[in-house]
Protein backbone atom coordinates (compact mmCIF):
# COMPACT_ATOMS: atom_id res chain seq x y z
CA UNK A 1 0.00 0.00 0.00
CA UNK A 2 2.68 2.63 0.81
CA UNK A 3 4.26 2.03 -2.62
CA UNK A 4 0.91 2.82 -4.25
CA UNK A 5 0.67 6.01 -2.21
CA UNK A 6 4.24 6.92 -3.15
CA UNK A 7 3.45 6.30 -6.81
CA UNK A 8 0.33 8.48 -6.57
CA UNK A 9 2.28 11.29 -4.88
CA UNK A 10 5.06 11.01 -7.48
CA UNK A 11 2.46 11.26 -10.27
CA UNK A 12 0.95 14.37 -8.68
CA UNK A 13 4.38 15.94 -8.26
CA UNK A 14 5.17 15.27 -11.91
CA UNK A 15 1.88 16.87 -12.99
CA UNK A 16 2.52 19.95 -10.85
CA UNK A 17 6.10 20.36 -12.07
CA UNK A 18 4.69 20.35 -15.60
CA UNK A 19 2.14 23.01 -14.58
CA UNK A 20 4.95 25.09 -13.05
CA UNK A 21 6.89 24.86 -16.33
CA UNK A 22 3.77 25.89 -18.28
CA UNK A 23 3.24 28.82 -15.92
CA UNK A 24 6.81 30.04 -16.41
CA UNK A 25 6.50 29.59 -20.18
CA UNK A 26 3.28 31.66 -20.18
CA UNK A 27 4.95 34.38 -18.11
CA UNK A 28 8.01 34.55 -20.37
CA UNK A 29 5.87 34.62 -23.52
CA UNK A 30 3.49 37.14 -21.94
CA UNK A 31 0.69 34.70 -22.80
CA UNK A 32 -2.20 35.88 -20.65
CA UNK A 33 -4.63 33.42 -22.22
CA UNK A 34 -2.46 30.39 -21.37
CA UNK A 35 -1.78 31.65 -17.86
CA UNK A 36 -5.42 32.56 -17.30
CA UNK A 37 -6.51 29.04 -18.19
CA UNK A 38 -4.22 27.67 -15.48
CA UNK A 39 -5.59 29.91 -12.72
CA UNK A 40 -8.64 29.64 -10.51
CA UNK A 41 -11.14 32.48 -10.80
CA UNK A 42 -10.48 33.06 -7.08
CA UNK A 43 -6.72 33.49 -7.65
CA UNK A 44 -4.76 35.59 -5.15
CA UNK A 45 -1.57 36.76 -6.95
CA UNK A 46 0.98 38.71 -4.92
CA UNK A 47 3.73 39.93 -7.24
CA UNK A 48 7.32 40.79 -6.39
CA UNK A 49 6.32 44.43 -5.93
CA UNK A 50 4.07 43.33 -3.06
CA UNK A 51 0.88 44.12 -4.97
CA UNK A 52 -2.02 41.72 -4.35
CA UNK A 53 -3.94 41.15 -7.57
CA UNK A 54 -7.04 39.25 -8.58
CA UNK A 55 -6.88 36.97 -11.61
CA UNK A 56 -8.47 39.66 -13.74
CA UNK A 57 -6.04 42.35 -12.55
CA UNK A 58 -2.98 40.14 -13.08
CA UNK A 59 -4.08 39.22 -16.61
CA UNK A 60 -4.87 42.87 -17.42
CA UNK A 61 -1.34 43.82 -16.30
CA UNK A 62 0.10 41.19 -18.64
CA UNK A 63 -2.08 42.16 -21.59
CA UNK A 64 -1.37 45.88 -21.18
CA UNK A 65 2.39 45.43 -20.88
CA UNK A 66 2.41 46.74 -17.31
CA UNK A 67 4.20 43.49 -16.37
CA UNK A 68 6.79 41.99 -18.71
CA UNK A 69 8.95 39.04 -17.66
CA UNK A 70 12.40 38.63 -19.25
CA UNK A 71 14.01 35.77 -17.34
CA UNK A 72 12.84 33.20 -14.79
CA UNK A 73 15.14 30.63 -13.19
CA UNK A 74 13.86 28.43 -10.36
CA UNK A 75 15.87 26.37 -7.90
CA UNK A 76 15.37 24.79 -4.48
CA UNK A 77 11.87 23.77 -5.60
CA UNK A 78 9.94 21.66 -3.09
CA UNK A 79 6.51 20.14 -3.45
CA UNK A 80 4.20 19.31 -0.56
CA UNK A 81 1.20 17.17 -1.50
CA UNK A 82 -1.98 17.24 0.59
CA UNK A 83 -4.50 15.21 -1.40
CA UNK A 84 -5.95 17.53 -4.06
CA UNK A 85 -3.82 20.46 -2.89
CA UNK A 86 -0.13 20.96 -3.63
CA UNK A 87 2.05 23.68 -2.12
CA UNK A 88 5.15 24.51 -4.16
CA UNK A 89 7.97 26.53 -2.61
CA UNK A 90 11.22 27.58 -4.17
CA UNK A 91 13.63 30.30 -5.10
CA UNK A 92 13.20 32.33 -8.28
CA UNK A 93 15.84 34.52 -9.87
CA UNK A 94 14.26 36.69 -12.49
CA UNK A 95 14.21 39.94 -14.39
CA UNK A 96 10.97 41.73 -15.14
CA UNK A 97 9.36 45.12 -15.58
CA UNK A 98 6.35 46.17 -13.55
CA UNK A 99 4.81 49.57 -14.10
CA UNK A 100 7.93 50.71 -15.96
CA UNK A 101 10.27 49.79 -13.10
CA UNK A 102 12.85 47.05 -13.64
CA UNK A 103 13.25 44.36 -10.99
CA UNK A 104 16.22 41.99 -10.97
CA UNK A 105 17.00 39.52 -8.26
CA UNK A 106 16.07 36.58 -6.15
CA UNK A 107 12.76 35.91 -4.50
CA UNK A 108 11.19 33.08 -2.56
CA UNK A 109 7.90 31.93 -4.03
CA UNK A 110 4.92 29.91 -2.92
CA UNK A 111 2.37 28.54 -5.37
CA UNK A 112 -0.72 26.65 -4.26
CA UNK A 113 -2.41 24.33 -6.76
CA UNK A 114 -5.82 22.74 -6.17
CA UNK A 115 -7.40 20.04 -8.31
CA UNK A 116 -10.88 21.23 -9.26
CA UNK A 117 -13.10 19.35 -11.74
CA UNK A 118 -10.17 17.04 -12.52
CA UNK A 119 -7.89 19.98 -13.45
CA UNK A 120 -4.99 21.51 -11.51
CA UNK A 121 -5.55 25.25 -11.00
CA UNK A 122 -3.29 27.83 -9.41
CA UNK A 123 -5.13 29.46 -6.49
CA UNK A 124 -2.30 31.36 -4.75
CA UNK A 125 0.96 32.85 -6.02
CA UNK A 126 3.13 34.79 -3.59
CA UNK A 127 6.70 36.06 -3.79
CA UNK A 128 8.96 37.82 -1.33
CA UNK A 129 12.55 39.09 -1.63
CA UNK A 130 15.28 36.54 -0.88
CA UNK A 131 18.92 37.12 -0.02
CA UNK A 132 21.46 36.49 -2.75
CA UNK A 133 23.13 33.08 -2.72
CA UNK A 134 26.91 33.10 -2.97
Amino acid sequence: MPQNNNAAVDKIKSEILQKEDEQNHALLKNDADLLGGMCSDELAWTNASGVLLTKSQMLTDMRSGKQINSTIIHDDVRLHVFGNTVVVTGRSTSTYLYGGKKFVGARRFTNVWVKQSNKWLLVVHHVTPAPAVH
